[in-house]
């Protein structure tokens, strides 16, 4: 329930006003019935005694109305607030009947009409870049007192509380709330004060981009002086003024702030900042949430999460999500609601360890925040990268270092050292790498012996257990975006497996399937391969699911025959054509050969289908359009081009579908 403060003196004299019979709508004539409020500009402006109605213009300023209990007062509020986005997305989630409000806007001016028809006792605005809206209103609206409270800098921000508190008889709360914002500043001062000088962390606090700053004349400038930090771009001046990669090089910041938003992933891949020192120690954060910038509340709580992140080790017996909703409560009455602030990547050395089941059934200790693994098998590699973490990956595998395609998709792996390939493991390779933690295949050999050589837990994972495997690896990275992101890639695999089980559920004798094998089609694999996963998702049989063992095995023709396969998919691998088996007299009374259903498997777009990639749920609705084409009836060509966009992110062109699709 949200927080009420109504303070005694502005009931009593709403009941005296009201007792007396009188409706305040404006100044009145009565000198008694006026106060003089001097604003943020220094103007002395003549206001309604009693206020009850507020045109709030601005989030900031509404944020700190509805601080100050003050919510039922307000009548009209900015465009934001009423779309419920941006910087009004906050307040709106709290008090969700501001969107119910008027918002008097022409394009990008107020109204001037439509807010006297409001007919409120004040208007309440702000902010250096609105400052005009409010000058060309005072012009066109005269008799109607607006007031300008800025919330622009730190210095002055305690007093603009005291305006807004004055402005809605709420002076009382406000100076309760403004001994409460100093309190927690002054906490936050003690903490980083004692930094010295020469060592205090260098800092770039951008826009929506790196190649834009703010300057010693803004907000934000003030948060990072607050938090102890050293703004780069503090000689600058003016507003977010443009900067090159070798302006960055040169300042070479530890740590790395964009606002709400911003892609912390286009900067850590963005080939011209490799060299910062904040990209190479995946030290780069998005604010999580809008406002936390300036104008709100939020963003003096916002001072204590960025000295957080500046210096963890200060701040490292400190759980920030219960930081914030301390604060949240204590400003707004709810608890706060924004991204998980405690799964910050700690170093180790700081951060605490937990014990961990990889997907062998080994236990291993791992750090509770990793900020640096190191990847030895493929498909892992590309799932990291899938979970939005690329910040974290210290080495990768060969074949991830040699492929093109993923190094297009995703460029920061051009700045990662190859580490080896679990197969042929390197183990000079992965201590270069200084990981926290080595990620390798299932079946790894010898995982044990690796672990106890390289001092380093090494976690193996099975990517045959799709939906299981990219949960794990989201346990393991140990935040909640990448666990969130998981659930969503869950989610998203639940839907088209279903799909494809609910259209066959009636189905009684399910179709067989044979997979010619990477020697010849008179190989196949069994039970423990990616396939025989696929198949049975696909709702099929595999015909050799009682072989046993990884790879693919020798069979007979005999043997084929007593399967008598409906459908035979060629792995890539195999050297034998479709147009082989299908004019092969071998072949010819096996059912599949006979009904022309011989399909060659696709190469997939970043690897083969049939192998223990993310790509394999595409290859479980494929093999499920060809085992029951007439119930499952898939839009290949659309489930390809959803799938990469949905999974990878990749918009790919129609040749490009059709080479997966069709081989």
């Amino acid at each position: 329930m949200n927080k009420r403060y109504i303070p005694l003196l502005a009931l009593f004299l709403l009941l005296a006003l009201l007792a007396g019979g009188c409706a305040n709508t404006g100044i009145s004539s009565n000198p008694a019935e006026v106060t003089t409020v001097t604003d943020s500009l220094g103007e002395e402006v003549s206001i309604p005694k009693d206020v009850t109605k507020v045109a709030s213009m601005r989030s900031g300023i509404t944020e700190i109305i509805c601080a100050l209990g003050q919510a039922d007062k307000i009548i009209a509020v900015d465009e934001m607030v009423k779309a419920g986005q941006m910087y009004g997305a906050f307040i709106t989630r709290v008090y969700p009947e501001l969107t119910e409000k008027s918002a008097p806007y022409a394009g990008n001016d107020i109204n001037t009409e439509e807010m006297l028809k409001l007919d409120p006792d004040l208007v309440l605005h702000g902010g250096y870049g609105r400052i005009k809206q409010a000058e060309t209103l005072k012009e066109q609206a005269p008799d109607l007192p607006v007031v300008i409270a800025h919330f622009e800098t730190l210095d002055a921000y305690m007093d603009d509380i005291r305006i807004v508190g004055q402005c809605v008889n709420a002076e009382e709360r406000a100076e309760e709330l403004i001994t409460y914002l100093e309190m927690k500043l002054g906490l936050i001062e003690t903490l980083v004060k004692g930094i010295p000088e020469a060592e205090k962390v260098r800092v770039f606090y951008g826009g929506h981009d790196t190649y834009h700053a703010y300057t010693s004349d803004t907000f934000e400038h003030a948060q990072i002086v607050a938090a102890g930090g050293v703004n780069v771009a503090g000689e600058l001046t003016g507003w977010l003024p443009s900067v090159s990669a070798e302006q960055l090089l040169q300042w070479d910041p530890e740590v790395i702030i964009l606002l709400n938003g911003a892609s912390v992933a286009e900067v850590l891949n963005d080939e011209q900042l490799t060299g910062l020192s904040a990209v190479k120690e995946r030290r780069v954060y998005a604010l999580p949430e809008a406002g936390w910038d300036f104008s709100s509340p939020r963003a003096l709580f916002c001072i204590e999460w960025l000295a957080g992140k500046f210096y963890p080790e200060q701040f490292s017996n400190i759980d920030m999500d219960t930081e914030a909703d301390e604060f949240y409560n204590h400003v707004f009455g709810v608890d706060y609601a924004g991204p998980e602030l405690d799964d910050v990547e700690l170093p180790s050395e700081i951060g605490e360890s937990r014990v961990f089941t990889d997907m062998n059934g080994r236990t291993v200790e791992i750090p509770i925040h990793p900020r640096r693994i190191t990847s030895v098998y493929p498909d892992v590699t590309t799932a990291i990268l899938v979970l939005n973490r690329p910040d974290v990956l210290a080495g990768i595998d060969t074949l991830t270092a040699k492929s093109e395609r993923q190094m297009e998709l995703f460029p920061i792996l051009k700045s990662l050292p190859d580490a080896g390939v679990f197969y042929n493991m390197n183990e000079e390779g992965v201590l270069l790498t200084e990981p926290e933690i080595l990620l390798t295949a299932a079946w790894q050999f010898e995982p044990d012996k690796f672990q106890e050589n390289l001092g380093v837990p090494v976690v193996c994972i099975d990517l045959n257990y799709y939906k299981e495997s990219i949960d794990i690896i989201a346990d393991i990275l140990g935040d909640t975006q990448s666990q969130a992101r998981a659930a969503e890639i869950s989610a998203y695999y639940d839907a088209k497996i279903g799909a494809v089980h609910e259209s066959i559920k009636d189905v009684e004798e399910r179709t067989k399937v044979y997979i010619g094998g990477s020697d010849s089609v008179l190989s196949t694999f069994g039970r423990e391969s990616t396939w025989h996963y696929e198949i049975e998702d696909a709702g099929a049989i595999n015909v050799s699911a009682d072989i046993l063992g990884g790879g693919s095995h020798e069979i007979s023709m005999e043997q084929v025959i007593l399967w008598d396969p409906d459908v035979i998919v060629l792995d890539q691998t195999c050297v034998d054509t479709v147009e082989d088996v299908l004019a092969d007299p071998q072949w010819a009374d096996v059912t599949a050969v006979k009904e022309g259903r011989v399909y060659r498997a696709s190469p997939g777009f970043l690897d083969s289908w049939g192998r223990p990639n993310l790509e394999s749920l595409l290859s479980r609705l494929w093999l499920a359009d060809k085992c029951y084409p007439d119930l499952v009836n898939l839009d290949m060509q659309a489930e390809a081009r959803e799938f990469y966009a949905t999974i990878y992110g990749a918009e790919l062109s129609d040749a490009e579908i059709e080479a997966i699709i069709n081989p």
